[in-house]
């Protein structure tokens, strides 16, 4: 219950600011109209990233899992006349953990693919709306676990080097009744953040994500997790079109009414190949903020809630 309440709260939370933004947007001054590029155009971005993890069941071993692992991304921009975008984006990522942590389960590349629709109010507020899929496979079949998410929020331009975002969705596991537990099954999540790029050549993002589930581990271990990062991309001078990349993020996985626990601490660098004259400033221009971290990144740990 205290999950369903602390859930309630940050989405009233989440969805509080974003009609607050929306107050503000109706309220702007004349001077703040809608402002659509010449022409369409679109582009996009290729990247890379190593992650080193560390990793802890209390209730398994009182000593983490480290690891490496490796994700490839992308990401396609089209911008529309009239101001509003859809992005496509889709990640591999190979896990290097220990079996011994995933539930004796050796793990397979995970993937996630969604889109998303950005529709600019104003020169200061866009909306935005996005669905996906991603699938966190394991070498037994009963372990693959697919989740499906919705969802919608807003990115508010608070200056010309600040912004805040919010979203707010609803996922939920595929075939739960044949897996050998539920995964991340009827669940909903929150997520805020603030991004600066006041630095000239570099954007910094901070964020902080919430998720509760009807089921995770069985129908009697419900799901609650929550994530925090700070992550940035600068552009790298020397190199034409490459942005460097960094952040660190620390996840907490648990299913209620059991000892069972995940909390994992990863530090990443990568870099992402820019093309079609995109930029992390462009993303951030039209209010791309990527999908949602905690319904895959769930799904991956479920078998260790065995």
């Amino acid at each position: 219950m205290k999950s369903t309440y602390l859930t309630t709260a940050l989405a009233t939370i989440a969805l509080a600011g974003i009609a607050n933004a929306g107050e503000l947007a109706m309220e702007a001054p004349a001077n703040s109209p809608v402002v659509p590029p010449a022409a369409s155009s679109s582009f996009g971005f290729i990247g890379a990233t190593v992650f080193y993890g560390s990793a802890l069941n209390s209730s398994d071993s009182s000593s983490p899992y480290d690891a490496l692992s490796y994700s490839v991304d992308g990401a396609y921009a089209f911008v529309l006349g009239n101001g509003a975008a859809i992005v496509a984006d889709a990640t591999v990522q190979i896990s290097g953990y220990d079996d011994n942590i995933t539930g004796n389960e050796p793990s397979q590349p995970q993937y996630q693919a969604s889109v998303h629709y950005l529709h600019p109010l104003n020169s200061g507020l866009i909306l935005n709306a996005f669905a996906g899929y991603g699938m966190a496979p394991f070498e037994d079949g009963n372990e693959d676990y697919q989740v499906g998410f919705v969802g919608g929020g807003a990115y508010y331009k608070t200056s010309d080097t600040l912004a805040v975002f919010g979203q707010a969705g609803y996922g939920t596991s595929f075939d739960e009744a044949a897996m050998s537990s539920g995964g991340f099954y009827n669940g909903v999540f929150v997520r805020a953040g603030v991004e600066f790029s006041g630095l000239g050549n570099t954007i910094l993002r901070g964020e902080v994500e919430y998720a509760s589930t009807e089921v995770y581990e069985d129908s009697s271990e419900p799901g609650d997790m929550w994530a925090v990062g700070i992550s940035g991309e600068t552009a790298i001078g020397a190199i034409e079109n490459v942005v460097a990349t960094y952040g660190v993020r620390h996840g907490f996985y648990d299913a209620l009414n059991d000892s069972d626990d995940v909390a994992e601490t990863s530090i990443s660098v990568g870099a992402k190949y820019m093309f079609g004259g995109g930029s992390s400033q462009g993303f951030a221009d039209i209010g791309y903020v990527g999908t949602p971290y905690l319904p895959l990144r769930a799904s991956f740990w479920t078998p260790e809630m065995n």
